[in-house]
C-alpha cells in the first residue's frame, strides 16, 4: 500500500498559505489545492505535502505566509 502523508485540516491550510477559510475553498474548487480525504464529521483534510509545494509557489510570487516554524502532527482518522 502506499504511504499517506501528514494529513491536516483547513484552519493550518490557511496559516500556512496566508489565506482565509472561504479562499482555501475556492482554491479547491479550481484545482489548486485538493481534499484528500474527510473527517468522521465532513471536514475537509489535505495533504501537507502539496500544502507545501503550493506554499512554494506562492512565496516564489511573493503572496504566501512564511513558513511554518513548529512540526506539523497527523490528524487521526480513525
Amino acid at each position: 500500500t502506499a504511504q499517506q502523508g501528514i494529513q491536516i485540516r483547513s484552519g493550518l491550510v490557511g496559516q500556512i498559505l496566508g489565506v482565509s477559510h472561504p479562499t482555501i475553498k475556492k482554491w479547491v474548487d479550481r484545482g489548486l489545492v485538493r481534499v484528500v480525504a474527510r473527517t468522521p464529521g465532513g471536514h475537509a483534510l489535505f495533504d501537507f505535502a502539496e500544502v507545501e509545494q503550493l506554499r512554494r509557489r506562492l512565496e516564489r510570487r511573493g503572496t504566501a505566509a512564511a513558513p511554518l516554524t513548529q512540526p506539523v502532527e497527523p490528524i487521526e482518522t480513525d
